[in-house]
């Protein structure tokens, strides 16, 4: 199981404070540390694979999370944006666990269970631009064993004008 580290809060604000710069611009072959120092420290660490996955989140409000593959030398090798289109399109390609997921895509943006085809799962949430625009969440739902059996992605409620979770008089 991936060990997790809190999010500190001055990473969020390293985070938005790089305003034009994101971790997507972090070449292959910088140093880890060299990252680190512009972004702040990472959510968490996966070095119990190899390459080490390195992520920086925003979840569990923010729409956005960065992983990095790392070699020994503790130079990235690659680092890209997981919480998009794209990055769950890798969810078809494997059979994932929430281990793999966790380390992949961060810690999520809310952990409950949820029915699905009359089943309960415990299902994780992650906040996501859909289409690069629309505030969005990405349902994942796992069995007893932890292995992802479905995902779909779903507007984000904080967002729908309801009456509940914004423009309450």
């Amino acid at each position: 199981m991936p060990r997790f580290t809190a999010l500190p809060c001055i990473t969020f604000v390293s985070l938005l404070m790089a305003g034009c710069t994101s971790l997507s611009n972090v070449p292959p072959g910088t140093a880890l540390d060299t990252a680190i120092n512009e972004y702040g420290t990472p959510t968490q660490r996966c070095n119990n694979i190899k390459p080490e996955l390195v992520n920086w989140s925003t979840q569990p409000m923010g729409y956005y999370a960065w992983t990095a593959e790392v070699d020994e030398q503790n130079i990235i090798l690659s680092i890209q944006q997981m919480l998009s289109d794209e990055g769950f399109r890798l969810l078809d390609q494997h059979d994932w666990t929430a281990a793999m997921i966790a380390c992949w895509y961060g810690p999520p943006a809310v952990d409950e269970f949820a029915r699905w085809k009359g089943v309960t799962y415990r299902t994780w949430s992650y906040r996501y631009k859909q289409g690069g625009a629309f505030n969005s969440l990405m349902y994942m739902y796992f069995n007893d064993k932890g292995q992802l059996v479905h995902h779909h992605p779903g507007p984000d409620p904080r967002d729908i004008n309801d009456g509940i979770f914004r423009g309450m008089d």
